[in-house]
C-alpha cells in the first residue's frame, strides 16, 4: 500500500511539474511620471473657505464661469479669509494644535501667491486669535492693503495689527465690548459694532503703532433687535447691516464717528412670519442697487442662524422688499457681483453644493433667478469671487 500511495504521489507532482504551453509576454509598464502645473488656469476664481474645526481648512479656489476646481491653498483649524482686491493675494488665519488635546498652540496668518496656491509668507500671531466659525469681518486689509487687521478673543476683544511690508506684528489694540472689523474706503481707519449698541471708530498712524478711537452714539438696540456682523458697503461710505427682525440699517462711516442714515423693515409688510438667518446672509449689486438676504420662515428666538428657505431681494433706492426668490432650501451665504446683469453664488449648507444663477433684474414678471452651474464643497461660509 505504501508503493503504491508513493507512485501515485510521484505521479501527480509529474504532471503539475510538466512544461506549460508558451504564452506572450506583456510589454513593461510605462512608469507614470507625476506632474504639477505651475501655475491655475487663468480667469476670475471664486474663493471657498471650507473652515475646519477638527483638522486642517483650506481656501479652495473654482473658475467662476464653470465652478471647475483650480486647486486649494491649506491651512490650520478654525480659519478665516481674504483676499486682496486684485485677486493675486489670499491670506488666511488660523490655529494650528500641537497635540489637539493639549500642549502648544500657534496662531498664524499666512500670506498665498494665488497663481501658484503657495505661500508667500508667514506671521505668527499672538495666540489670541478668535475661534470661531468663517466670517468675513473677522480678518481684514486696510484700504491701502499695506495692514491686515485680526480680530481676537480671550475672551476679551482686541485686533492685532500685522504690516504686510514687513509682515510683522506692530501692535495689539484692545477693543473691549466690540466685534468685526468694517474698514473704511480710504485712510487707516476703521469701525467695530460694540454690544452696548454703539459703533466705535479707530484711525491708527501711517507705521501702524499707535491707535486712536470714538465712539458713537447708540446706532441700535441690542436687547431689542441685535445686528448681525455680516455687512455690505454701499457708495463709498455706507455699511449695510440686517437686524434678526428683519430691519435693515445703513450707516456712514464718513465722520469722526459711524452714524445711522436710515432704517427700514423687509418684514413689516409680509403678512408671513420671516425673518434673515445664516453666515455671510447679505450680498449687494452695485449697478441695480439691490441688496440680497438669506431669510427663513416660522423665526424664533435663537434661530438666526437657520438655513435659508428664500432670498429676498431689497431696493435700497426705495427702501423696500422688491422680489422673493425661492431657491433649494438650505441657504447659509451668497455672494453677487456688481453689474447690471449680476450673476449670485449660494451656498446650500444642507446639500453642500454651491449653486451659481443668473439673474435679469428687468424681467417683466419680476426677477428672474435661473441656475447656471452648481458644484458641490466641504463648507461654504465664506464665498469671495476676484476677476
Amino acid at each position: 500500500m505504501k508503493k503504491l500511495l508513493l507512485t501515485l504521489l510521484s505521479t501527480s507532482c509529474a504532471s503539475v511539474a510538466a512544461p506549460a504551453f508558451a504564452q506572450d509576454v506583456p510589454p513593461p509598464l510605462e512608469p507614470e511620471v507625476v506632474t504639477t502645473k505651475p501655475t491655475i488656469d487663468p480667469g476670475p476664481n471664486l474663493f471657498i473657505l471650507e473652515g475646519s474645526w477638527d483638522g486642517a481648512s483650506s481656501l479652495q479656489v473654482y473658475g467662476a464661469t464653470d465652478l471647475v476646481n483650480k486647486g486649494a491653498m491649506t491651512t490650520g483649524s478654525m480659519a478665516q479669509s481674504q483676499v486682496s482686491a486684485d485677486g493675486n493675494t489670499a491670506y488666511t488665519i488660523s490655529t494650528y494644535l500641537e497635540r489637539i488635546t493639549y500642549g502648544a498652540t500657534k496662531m498664524v496668518l499666512q500670506v498665498f501667491d494665488v497663481d501658484t496656491l503657495t505661500v508667500k509668507a508667514e506671521v505668527e500671531l499672538p495666540p489670541k486669535v478668535a475661534m470661531v466659525g468663517p466670517y468675513e469681518n473677522l480678518l481684514q486689509l486696510s484700504a491701502d492693503e499695506r495692514f491686515a487687521l485680526v480680530m481676537n478673543a480671550t475672551p476679551a476683544a482686541s485686533v492685532t495689527i500685522v504690516d504686510l511690508t514687513t509682515n510683522a506684528v506692530t501692535t495689539e489694540v484692545p477693543t473691549p465690548g466690540c466685534w468685526s472689523i468694517y474698514p473704511a474706503t480710504s485712510g487707516l481707519k476703521w469701525t467695530m459694532l460694540c454690544g452696548d449698541g454703539t459703533a466705535m471708530t479707530y484711525v491708527m498712524n501711517e507705521a501702524g503703532t499707535e491707535i486712536v478711537s470714538q465712539n458713537s452714539a447708540p446706532v441700535f438696540d441690542v436687547d431689542a433687535d441685535p445686528l448681525f456682523v455680516h455687512a455690505q458697503r454701499r457708495e463709498g461710505d455706507e455699511l449695510v447691516f440686517v437686524s434678526y427682525g428683519g430691519d435693515v440699517y445703513t450707516l456712514s462711516d464718513a465722520g469722526d464717528t459711524p452714524a445711522v442714515v436710515e432704517v427700514f423693515s423687509i418684514t413689516d409688510p409680509v403678512d408671513d412670519p420671516f425673518a434673515p438667518g445664516g453666515y455671510a446672509l447679505t450680498a449687494y449689486n452695485a449697478a441695480n442697487d439691490l441688496l440680497f438676504v438669506v431669510m427663513h420662515a416660522d423665526p424664533y428666538d435663537g434661530s438666526h442662524k437657520d438655513i435659508g428657505t428664500e432670498i429676498w431681494v431689497v431696493d435700497m433706492a426705495d427702501s423696500a422688499l422688491k422680489y422673493r426668490l425661492q431657491p433649494e432650501p438650505g441657504i447659509v451665504s451668497l455672494w453677487v457681483s456688481a453689474d447690471a446683469m449680476p450673476t449670485l453664488y449660494a451656498y446650500n449648507e444642507e446639500e453642500g453644493v454651491v449653486f451659481e444663477y443668473g439673474i435679469d433684474p428687468a424681467a417683466t414678471f419680476g426677477i428672474i433667478l435661473s441656475e447656471i452651474a452648481e458644484v458641490e464643497v466641504g463648507g461654504g461660509q465664506v464665498l469671495t469671487v476676484r476677476e
